[in-house]
């Protein structure tokens, strides 16, 4: 007799990968918001000039816009993310969906987005968010990259 559990994990599809990394990514980018906010108010940035920091540089900030452009960037980020955690996963031995794992991942992916941002990013597009102290931003990123781990399934 076959006792096997009939709800067991499934695999996950490369699609449906995607699209958890692009939502993890919007939610994460919330977060990630949400903590440069926080550390906004404690230097005493208002929150609005905090946010217009993310719109398009060269175009007229708008509150609305920069935080629709900063989660899309987010869920980009976020689908990036869990593809290259599917194929690190496929690379690796099983430590593919312990949790622990995933926040590692997530947290070397915030470093490195954030390395990037500000070693090429910023400087080349003269964006605003440039002018985020080093500390919240890189914290900011960390903070991203670890709820994109916690929330991305490969």
């Amino acid at each position: 007799m076959d006792h096997s559990n009939p709800v067991q994990a499934r695999s996950i599809s490369p699609t449906d990968t995607l699209i958890n990394g692009l939502v993890g990514g919007i939610l994460a980018g919330l977060g990630m918001l949400a903590g440069l906010l926080l550390a906004g108010l404690l230097t005493g940035e208002a929150p609005q000039a905090l946010i217009e920091k993310f719109a398009i540089p060269g175009q007229q900030p708008n509150p609305l816009s920069s935080i629709f452009l900063h989660l899309g960037v987010s869920a980009v980020y976020g689908g990036i993310f869990g593809a290259l955690l599917r194929l690190l996963l496929r690379l690796l031995p099983s430590p593919e969906s312990s949790t622990a794992g995933r926040l590692v991942s997530g947290l070397a992916y915030g470093l490195l987005l954030y390395l990037l941002a500000n070693a090429i990013l910023l400087p080349a597009t003269a964006s605003p968010l440039s002018q985020i102290a080093a500390p919240a931003l890189a914290s900011a990123h960390l903070a991203y990259g670890a709820l994109l781990g916690a929330l991305t399934r490969a």
